[in-house]
């Protein structure tokens, strides 16, 4: 059985579902839009499913900026965290 975006995209949405978290999703652009807050810090999270080629991705912007001083500092953090996965960008 072959899984596609819109699959993909439902499965998504039933999960959140499941765990009554609030969510905007949008089946147009196969979107999901959702927040998760820590004890200091509030996450948002952008689930994006593209069909062609088949990438599934979950971004999140970190909500503060380095100053100019601690830029170096910031990058050496952001490789350190992200150094293991599969892939990552900034």
């Amino acid at each position: 059985m072959t899984t596609t975006a819109n699959d993909l995209f439902d499965r998504c949405c039933d999960y959140l579902d499941e765990r009554n978290w609030t969510f905007v999703s949008d089946d147009s652009t196969l979107t999901i839009r959702f927040s998760l807050y820590g004890d200091d810090i509030p996450m948002d999270f952008t689930i994006t499913i593209y069909p062609d080629p088949e990438i599934f991705m979950i971004t999140s912007v970190f909500p503060f900026r380095f100053g100019e001083n601690k830029r170096i500092d910031g990058a050496v953090a952001a490789c350190c965290l992200t150094k293991d996965m599969a892939d990552c960008s900034f």
